[in-house]
């Protein structure tokens, strides 16, 4: 099975080398990839937001099965594009990673549903903007004043039943 293994930071650098032990990978790409990665799997200088070319390069080398690492491609759209093209992939739909990735839009769902996780919260509020939730940056205040800062800078797709 050829794989292509997405990013360059330490995540990706576990998966390559346990991606490469299974005895199921002839071929494990990786894209950018670093230093510790090139050990274990080929490298190919392509960036983790290039979408066209990694969909390009996936159907040249006859990827099986791509794993996305970081988020930001995948709030991207890159998952949606790979399906498309017919190549499998782990990950979410952007939809559903741009939810998992926003403090602003995961609180908001899951207050809707009254999930327990959220409800009654108490003493100083903590919030991510849509911005740095991606490096899972926090900010904290007192008030709920930058949440509305942040929040009204975004432009987030629309997801069913999520306002």
């Amino acid at each position: 099975m050829n794989l292509l293994l997405i990013g360059s930071g330490g995540r990706e650098h576990a998966l390559a080398w346990a991606l490469s032990a299974s005895p199921m990978v002839s071929k494990l790409y990786c894209t950018p990839g670093n230093a510790g990665i090139a050990q274990v799997a080929e490298c190919v200088a392509i960036g983790a937001m290039d979408l066209d070319r990694l969909v390009a390069f996936a159907k040249e080398k006859k990827i099986d099965f791509v794993v996305i690492g970081p988020e930001t491609p995948l709030v991207a759209g890159l998952w949606d594009r790979l399906e498309a093209a017919g190549i499998k992939a782990l990950g979410p739909s952007m939809a559903g990673a741009v939810l998992e990735g926003s403090s602003a839009l995961m609180p908001a769902a899951s207050n809707r549903s009254q999930s327990p996780a959220t409800s009654g919260v108490s003493g100083p509020i903590t919030t991510k903007s849509i911005f740095f939730s991606l490096a899972k940056a926090t900010s904290r205040s007192r008030s709920i004043a930058p949440m509305a800062t942040h929040s009204a800078t975004c432009a987030i797709p629309a997801l069913p039943g999520v306002q």
